[in-house]
């Protein structure tokens, strides 16, 4: 069941429901991406996930926005 199923589920059957959110882009920011990488695969994070982290990580975007109109570009760190 997707989380968003039982949020609702949950509050039609008046539970209580919370959530924690982290922003962890600065942390990102801090190390060596391919380091990191190398470093999750180690300790277990492969396959779909991996490919989630590279991906966040090697094709971040940034959507700059300008009066009339807005574009988004490309965004390199590291």
């Amino acid at each position: 069941m997707l989380p968003t199923n039982c949020v609702l589920i949950f509050r039609n059957q008046k539970r209580h429901v919370a959530g924690i959110f982290c922003n962890l882009a600065k942390v990102f920011d801090c190390v060596n991406h391919e380091v990191w990488l190398a470093k999750s695969h180690f300790y277990g994070i492969q396959g779909t996930d991996a490919n989630w982290f590279r991906s966040y990580l090697t094709d971040e975007r940034k959507k700059v926005e300008t009066k009339p109109s807005s574009d988004a570009c490309n965004f390199f760190c590291g």
